[in-house]
């Protein structure tokens, strides 16, 4: 909760949402559970800089946090015009980055919480699947055989 205090959430709004859903996850390895998620420019905003301060030391993570820390800061500028035109009912107007970076770090943190196998993130910023896949299939493979 800290996280979404810390993002401006209407804690009340939250408490009262009528839908309740599991978070969608972009790729999922089903025999080992591993859940991938591919970050494309609008995840590494100024927002979600924010909410890698309340995370705990010592989080179990399939991403490094200080790379992800390092990407919001180069990008934050145009990252956080991706969606910010769009409201959202938790976090108000224009707020539609605020709840992204909440519901990402969401799944960071309680996926493993959860004894599951926490997400493996791959940062795509410049659209090029190709050389991020290069750059992530060994972290990616090494999980899977962790968790299979």
């Amino acid at each position: 909760m800290a996280i979404a205090v810390a993002l401006g959430a209407d804690l009340d709004a939250m408490r009262l949402a009528k839908r309740i859903s599991r978070p969608r996850t972009d790729l999922i390895h089903n025999e080992s559970g591993v859940i991938i998620e591919i970050d494309e420019i609008q995840h590494f905003t100024s927002h979600r800089l924010t909410t890698f301060e309340s995370y705990p030391s010592g989080s179990d993570l399939g991403f490094d946090i200080d790379e992800y820390r390092e990407l919001c800061r180069v990008h934050h500028l145009r990252a956080d015009l991706a969606f910010a035109r769009k409201d959202t009912a938790t976090f108000g107007p224009r707020s539609r980055g605020r709840q992204r970076a909440f519901y990402d770090a969401l799944r960071d943190l309680s996926i493993p919480a959860a004894g599951l196998p926490p997400v493996m993130r791959i940062p795509v910023t410049d659209r090029d699947v190709v050389s991020a896949w290069k750059r992530s299939r060994d972290s990616i493979f090494a999980a899977i055989d962790r968790w299979g």
